[in-house]
């Protein structure tokens, strides 16, 4: 294909069924090694353009529902909500943020690949790693964001899973416990932030069926927005909201108990264990963190 000065080779069929399927689901789970993997042209004419038309689907799912709560008798049309959300939302704003990008010499380039030394040889004994803000003596500073101090990458891992982005800035699987909890308790809830619509929905599903409990515990019809929660509301309420759990418990399950889990992991025992969980997680809550792990480990039927 055009657009590919390395030559880079195809991927397994496995991890390009993955990709495509995330990308198209918004979801971004990358088993693969960015650009060490994928040319130029898969990013920009595959990418790219999922980064936007997918993350837009939450947007649009969730504007038809404001719509019926607000007795609207038509939800409108899918198409016409895209168009806005991509041209009048996502593409000003990835513009204007591309040219701070572009002011703080961002390299953008067709070549692929530079080689960049940022520091030069430093002295020994220093009091701070690198000449950064942090004492090399705090302990746990692999794979950490130093820039800016020790929370750096634990804060900005909590803030991208809460808003389903699942961007990342330092590798989440050197966490300490406490601090790796925080981005999975975001992707179980899927409603902190309420990004790109789905967030949203989510929260208002909790909504329903917090209402629903109340009504029930004082004796009264439940209401919301005047739309009245009976029977059927509950059952596509409860439907929704076990699906996201399931997803989960079930293939953690499953590779924990097959020797799947087992080629999938980086670490025995129960960070292992923490591998799995973490990355059925995010592929459940439309995130694409992981916690690190081989979880491009292709498996079959049959295997044991």
């Amino acid at each position: 294909m055009p657009l590919n000065p390395q030559h880079k080779g195809i991927l397994s069929p496995t991890t390009i069924f993955n990709s495509a399927v995330s990308f198209m689901t918004n979801t971004n789970l990358q088993h693969y090694s960015g650009d060490q993997h994928l040319s130029n042209f898969s990013q920009i004419f595959f990418c790219i353009p999922n980064f936007f038309l997918s993350a837009a689907v939450g947007l649009c799912a969730l504007t038809a529902i404001i719509r019926l709560f607000r007795g609207a008798k038509k939800i409108g049309s899918f198409f016409v909500d895209m168009w806005r959300v991509v041209v009048y939302i996502f593409l000003p704003v990835a513009f204007l943020l591309s040219l701070v990008f572009v002011q703080q010499g961002m390299p953008m380039t067709y070549r692929s690949s530079y080689q960049v030394s940022t520091f030069g040889k430093l002295p020994v004994n220093l009091p701070a790693v690198a000449g950064l803000p942090v004492d090399q003596h705090l302990g746990n500073l692999e794979g950490k964001e130093m820039r800016f101090g020790t929370s750096a990458g634990a804060t900005f891992a909590t803030v991208t899973v809460d808003v389903t982005c699942g961007a990342v800035n330092a590798e989440h699987d050197s966490l300490n416990p406490l601090a790796s909890l925080s981005p999975l308790v975001g992707m179980w809830l899927n409603c902190i932030f309420g990004g790109k619509g789905v967030g949203m929905i989510n929260l208002l599903l909790f909504l329903v069926i917090g209402i629903f409990i109340a009504g029930m515990m004082v004796g009264r019809t439940p209401e919301y927005l005047g739309k009245k929660l009976g029977g059927r509301e509950m059952k596509l309420a409860m439907i929704a909201l076990l699906v996201h759990p399931i997803m989960i418990l079930m293939p953690t399950g499953l590779f924990a108990a097959a020797n799947w889990g087992l080629k999938a992991t980086s670490n025995p025992g129960p960070h292992g264990f923490s591998q799995m969980v973490y990355q059925f997680s995010s592929a459940s809550a439309n995130n694409g963190s992981a916690f690190a792990g081989g979880a491009n480990v292709a498996f079959h039927i049959g295997d044991r």
